[in-house]
């Protein structure tokens, strides 16, 4: 395999993506931190006999709970998708 020769301009625009990556990267670990406490609430309010036993309170609760879930899987892609990406930037640097 043919080693790439060194691009300074490659390399430079790589570490900018990186960052930007690094920051996103960041941002969406901190939603699905947030997705997974109101998860946890929603799971507890669930669980209570007052809510379980009043049906309508019930199902909304179950919809917005199936909405966390829904966007709590969607940024777990998104998540792996720029792990891949931040992995590949930084063969591309070193």
């Amino acid at each position: 395999m043919k080693k790439r020769e060194f691009n300074p301009t490659e390399s430079l625009q790589a570490k900018k993506d990186l960052k930007k990556k690094e920051q996103e990267l960041e941002l969406i670990e901190g939603k699905i931190l947030e997705l997974e406490e109101k998860k946890k609430n929603l799971e507890a309010q669930m669980a209570d006999s007052e809510v379980y036993e009043d049906s309508e309170k019930l199902s909304h609760i179950n919809q917005d709970y199936n909405k966390l879930k829904e966007n709590e899987a969607k940024l777990n892609t998104d998540w792996e998708t720029l792990v891949e990406e931040i992995g590949q930037l930084q063969e591309t640097i070193s």
